[in-house]
């Protein structure tokens, strides 16, 4: 449907607005959600911090938004008409997951629109937050790290999946969790509901994280985005992939997987059920 384009639609709040009103900054933080105001009939850019790459993007309303690649850290974000909201995820190859909430005006609006945006804070070199099989170089031609893959009897007890502990950057207060392969099971364990483009081939799970292993189907499907159910609500959980292997960095006991309009909901009865 085509909306017919009528005079009077001029947002008076640009009347007074300042020069650097419409750009937005904020700091890198790995655990918010940051904010994003749109309008329609404009354009906002968003841009990644400085060596980061933009490996994947998981856009929720795709009808109503669209989100289009403009270099290895940009996107260009635009609105389908206004008074609706939806949810952006993006992903980096150095491993951070950064979520937007995405919010579509009109004109009348009294709030300027975001036309820039712009996440602060550089890409460590070393951080450990790649994941296996995306190492290489950054836009400004630096070094991507990417996870080291252990070997001998992990990557046996795992068939493949290798070293699937993330390191812990310097100076941060979690201390860094050491994967033990006797705490895996869960094997045969799970109910699965949903869509089957996204049913995998086995789940299992430690005492940190949930592993969904697709096989040689995972270069069919998408790069879900996964949620847990705290209180009722989804909310947004980190991921990484391994090999052929989506680990979720959660062992909550409902797990959601989404996919465009495709969902896969994976329930661990307990260790006893």
């Amino acid at each position: 449907m085509e909306r017919t384009r009528t005079p009077g639609q001029i947002q008076k709040a640009w009347d007074k607005t300042p020069p650097n009103k419409p750009i937005y900054k904020a700091d890198y933080c790995k655990a918010c959600t940051y904010k994003i105001r749109l309008r329609e009939f404009m354009v906002t850019v968003l841009e990644l911090p400085e060596g980061e790459v933009i490996e994947a993007v998981d856009l929720g309303d795709k009808k109503g938004f669209s989100a289009q690649p403009r270099g290895n850290k940009r996107l260009a974000l635009r609105p389908k008409g206004h008074g609706y909201d939806t949810s952006l995820v993006v992903y980096g190859k150095s491993g951070r997951v950064y979520p937007f909430y995405l919010r579509a005006e009109g004109f009348n609006s009294n709030n300027i629109p975001d036309l820039v945006v712009k996440i602060i804070g550089p890409v460590p070199i070393g951080e450990n937050l790649s994941v296996e099989g995306f190492e290489g170089v950054n836009d400004k031609g630096s070094k991507v790290a990417a996870i080291p893959l252990s070997n001998g009897e992990v990557d046996k007890a795992i068939n493949g999946l290798g070293n699937t502990n993330p390191k812990t950057p310097d100076k941060d207060f979690v201390a860094e969790a050491t994967f033990d392969p006797n705490a895996l099971r869960g094997w045969g364990k799970y109910k699965l509901w949903g869509s089957e483009e996204l049913k995998p081939e086995t789940v299992f799970r430690d005492d940190q994280f949930t592993y969904i292993r697709f096989g040689d189907k995972w270069k069919d499907i998408e790069l879900p985005t996964a949620y847990v159910v705290v209180d009722k609500i989804d909310e947004l959980v980190n991921t990484r992939v391994q090999g052929q292997t989506f680990i979720v960095e959660s062992t909550r006991e409902l797990i959601t997987l989404k996919s465009g309009q495709s969902y896969l909901c994976i329930e661990y009865p307990g260790d006893e059920g």
